[in-house]
């Protein structure tokens, strides 16, 4: 009599196992595509498409949530952190690369650029590039870094080489250097304040 709602197609099978398919123990009817033999605490939240993977493995698995590893990309140096929330301290590299329609300051309508970087009391000097408006420097420059973010500013001033004196041609106040990433260099032209014109082009990087 407690038989007499079994479906016709299990005939003789008890009727706590009558939804089951063939072979298949009593506490894995639930489980999905989980592997025989692994217990059923571990198989209650595992994904079928991942069958035998530790659950502690699973929020990293390709596919869940539409990232990779849980949203960090494997084998990105820094997982995307800004160098101001690491410890120190840090070597930033500044590469002032070249600068472009610079202004005139000589009677032939060239001028004679080069730059200084300051950096609190630690200054630098580029060579400076006869007759042109559109010097190439690539000048490297490291400066030894405690803590981000800097106390003093990043300053580039650019001149123009005389026999008497050096005529100012512009000067510019470089990105705060806290927010770059390690290792992955940043390179932006920046446009010269007090003059009419004339850019150059400089690129940062931190590293330890």
């Amino acid at each position: 009599p407690q038989q007499s709602m079994m479906p016709p197609q299990h005939p003789g099978m008890p009727p706590q196992q009558s939804m089951m398919p063939y072979g298949m123990p009593p506490q894995q009817s639930m489980m999905g595509a989980a592997p025989y033999g692994m217990p059923p605490q571990q198989q209650s939240m595992m994904p079928s498409q991942y069958p035998g993977l530790p659950p502690q493995q699973l929020m990293g698995a390709p596919g869940m949530f539409g990232q990779q590893g849980g949203g960090t990309q494997y084998g990105q140096q820094g997982g995307g952190v800004p160098v101001s929330q690491l410890g120190g301290p840090f070597t930033l590299d500044v590469v002032i690369r070249s600068g472009r329609n610079l202004v005139s300051k000589d009677i032939t309508g060239k001028s004679d650029p080069y730059c200084i970087l300051r950096y609190g009391y630690s200054q630098y000097k580029t060579p400076h590039r006869k007759r042109t408006l559109n010097p190439s420097w690539n000048s490297r420059f490291s400066l030894k870094v405690k803590r981000f973010p800097l106390r003093d500013p990043i300053l580039v001033h650019v001149f123009d080489k005389d026999t008497i004196s050096d005529d100012p041609m512009g000067h510019v106040k470089l990105d705060d250097p806290s927010r770059l990433q390690m290792n992955v260099p940043q390179e932006r032209w920046y446009r010269l304040e007090g003059v009419s014109k004339g850019e150059i082009l400089v690129e940062m990087t931190v590293h330890k």
